[in-house]
């Protein structure tokens, strides 16, 4: 049984509402972007802002806080600065992003057939003049009208490229800048947990439970909320998602509250933790290899949390179905997955957990390839999230045992910037170049083969690891039999 203290309960309250909040913006800000005129790559490319201030910031900002004790401070910080971060991600709505105009396209073609027409709505908007277009009397001052039309309109489009290109660059900084906070939040809500449950470290997977529970809830909300009030834009009617901004930066706010009963713990003193000691013990080749498999389990996890929605939406989903499968993929996907990952891990142990993952990631993508009506994702859910939830236990508790508990910040920091940074940020930009490219299916295909080849990789390295285990256990009797009999436990 779980007991409840002041931290214990701070610590729910956090990743209720952290988990609540960040996931709701990965999961609804690339239909928000999609919605203001950008396209696949355009978007995917925006998260490698985010990155380079992960690469930089996350781990200093990390070793810092583990150095002079100030996780707490760190924590606080990062949070209070998410809060108006987020909300600067609606301001190309509040500035109107001029719509891609059509205009010129549209008048040339109807020059060029030579028919008798009026002036179109839109020219009369803007007070440009063009009628009576003769059949085979095509005068000089026809002529001219529609030259100074194209002229007209070259410099409107160009206007508005620059202006649409100016607010891309806005939401790359504000990314930039929340990306760093949201990592370095990441990293250090999870030392306190690990550092929580102490020795029970499998009970991690209790608190995830419950971000898992408040992102469902959250989701559902705000595609409710989406699709009940929309709003009229570029003379269509679309789903109001910018709304997962209040919201969000709302859920920050009671993040927030839960520092004032949060408490961390302080292993070391600070004059014993160096900086160059935990780079080395993080080169180590055992760790460099798993952050290598954990870059792609983060380009897998990117797909399902920033590229899901907008697959679903090209199926045609509607409002009601994107909340339906976010609450069901969280609360009941996601919420199965956390409370069964300590005992798959227990019963196979960490490398057997994380090869187990990689399978479950090539069969899902697969399917998903197949998949045409968009009530489907509930059932590949399931596996997609078991995958995801079974490999990030595995690693957060491959590093809480390995090394130094005084570096926890530090080494929890780098896993999330190794999964959910790098991984995800490249495999974000990977799929929106490769939806644009080559499509939607064959992209999926590729995923599920990448995941075949890790697979692969890490059965292989799970099994001569664990043969040199079994060599090293023999060696005071100078034997090392490579055909072992024994059931292979990998634990």
């Amino acid at each position: 049984m779980y007991s409840f203290t002041s931290r214990g309960f701070s610590l729910f309250i956090i990743f209720v509402m952290f988990r609540g909040s960040t996931n709701t913006l990965d999961e609804f800000s690339l239909l928000y972007l999609k919605q203001l005129g950008y396209d696949a790559f355009y978007v995917g490319v925006m998260p490698l802002f985010g990155l380079v201030t992960q690469l930089i910031g996350v781990p200093v900002c990390s070793y810092l806080a583990d150095k002079f004790q100030l996780r707490k401070f760190a924590f606080f910080l990062a949070t209070l600065i998410s809060i108006p971060t987020i909300m600067m991600y609606g301001i190309p709505l509040a500035k109107s992003l001029p719509c891609k105009e059509r205009w010129k396209e549209e008048n040339v073609a109807i020059y060029k057939q030579g028919n008798t027409m009026s002036v179109n709505r839109s020219l009369l908007s803007k007070g440009v003049v063009l009628s009576n277009f003769k059949s085979n009397k095509t005068t000089q001052s026809n002529v001219s009208a529609v030259q100074s039309l194209s002229m007209f309109e070259d410099d409107k489009q160009n206007e508005n490229t620059k202006l649409k290109l100016w607010y891309y660059l806005i939401l790359c900084f504000v990314n930039g800048i929340y990306e760093l906070c949201r990592r370095m939040t990441v990293g250090l809500v999870t030392a306190a947990a690990i550092g929580h449950v102490k020795e029970k470290k499998y009970k991690y997977r209790l608190f995830e439970v419950m971000g898992a529970v408040g992102t469902g809830i959250t989701l559902c909300v705000v595609s409710l909320i989406a699709g009940q009030f929309k709003y009229e834009r570029c003379d269509e009617e679309q789903p109001s998602f910018f709304v997962s901004f209040p919201i969000a930066a709302a859920l920050q706010c009671f993040t927030l509250l839960g520092t004032l009963w949060l408490n961390f713990d302080y292993y070391e003193k600070p004059d014993n933790i160096n900086y160059k000691e935990a780079i080395l013990a993080l080169l180590k080749p055992q760790h460099i290899f798993i952050l290598c498999i954990a870059f792609h389990v983060g380009a897998c996890n990117g797909f399902l949390t920033r590229w899901q929605y907008w697959f679903m939406d090209k199926l045609g989903a509607s409002t009601t179905v994107l909340g339906v499968e976010g609450l069901l993929k969280r609360i009941m996907s996601l919420t199965f997955s956390y409370l069964a990952a300590g005992y798959v891990i227990r019963a196979l142990g960490r490398d057997a957990t994380m090869t187990l993952s990689l399978l479950l990631f090539a069969f899902a993508f697969a399917f998903l390839a197949l998949i045409k009506n968009p009530w489907l994702l509930i059932l590949t859910d399931n596996i997609q999230y078991s995958a995801y939830t079974f490999f990030y236990i595995a690693v957060v508790l491959h590093f809480s045992n390995t090394e130094s508990d005084a570096l926890s910040v530090f080494f929890q920091g780098v896993i999330t910037v190794a999964i959910n940074g790098v991984g995800k940020d490249i495999g974000s930009l990977f799929i929106g170049y490769s939806f644009k490219e080559y499509g939607i299916r064959k992209t999926l295909y590729g995923y599920s083969v990448i995941s075949l080849i890790c697979f692969t990789v890490l059965a292989i390295f799970s099994l001569r690891k664990y043969k040199a285990s079994k060599c090293k256990l023999t060696e005071t009797e100078n034997k090392c039999d490579d055909d072992i009999d024994e059931e292979m436990t990998w634990k």
